[in-house]
């Protein structure tokens, strides 16, 4: 673990925008610059957009979003953040920077406290996102083993879409959810299964005769379905 230091950093003039917050990066969190040196590259901190445990660190001058690469446009550490995976109607990025600030006797001076706190909570944010997605990823690999494991068991023919039902507003899998019922003005704990599926049927080109026929097999299939 890194070790928390306080104070700030002077720029140092003589040294481009991107040396100078890797000197910063040396000094608060020395151990993860390191590991992502050996994960990415001996000069992936050295580069004009470096990416460290999901978040993505860059020197910014008067504009926000354009990289700068003369120290004395250097204004800012922009910090950018993007959540692993799929995005149902929420935000997938955050963005925070941290002010160089000049002194009156013309020195640049950035906090170390700040690099660090904004660097911290963006990186959970990642890590949090990203265990959510592996979590998503590994619950959609088990459902769909179930599906093809019912569709073995049951033999269903290729005229028949079996799927499993989602929710309508997350899209997500519907939940294993505890339900309790009314049977003759009891109540009963039934056992709800963990997935619900739906079934579509496509025929096409049939005849009256055929049509009249199917009538009855429906009628069992309706059955079924309300037991």
């Amino acid at each position: 673990m890194d070790k928390r230091i306080r104070g700030t950093y002077k720029i140092d003039t003589n040294k481009t925008p991107q040396e100078n917050i890797t000197e910063i990066l040396k000094k608060t969190m020395p151990v993860r610059l390191t590991l992502n040196k050996l994960q990415e590259g001996a000069n992936s901190s050295n580069q004009e957009n470096f990416k460290m445990n999901g978040v993505s660190i860059t020197a910014i001058g008067n504009y926000r979003w354009s990289s700068c690469t003369e120290i004395n446009d250097f204004k800012r550490i922009h910090f950018e953040m993007r959540l692993p995976g799929r995005h149902w109607g929420r935000s997938w990025q955050r963005n925070w920077s941290v002010p160089i600030k000049v002194k009156e006797n013309g020195e640049k001076r950035i906090s170390f406290s700040a690099v660090t706190n904004v660097f911290n909570e963006l990186m959970k944010l990642y890590s949090d996102g990203e265990k959510e997605e592996n979590q998503r990823e590994e619950k959609e690999q088990l459902a769909k083993e179930n599906l093809n494991e019912i569709k073995q068991k049951s033999n269903m023919p290729n005229e028949v879409n079996l799927n499993h039902e989602r929710n309508s507003h997350s899209n997500q899998l519907l939940p294993i959810m505890k339900d309790w019922r009314l049977d003759n003005t009891e109540k009963t704990k039934n056992k709800v299964p963990k997935y619900q599926y739906t079934i579509s049927l496509s025929l096409r080109e049939l005849d009256e005769e055929q049509i009249i026929k199917m009538g009855s097999l429906f009628q069992e299939i309706i059955k079924i379905n309300q037991k």
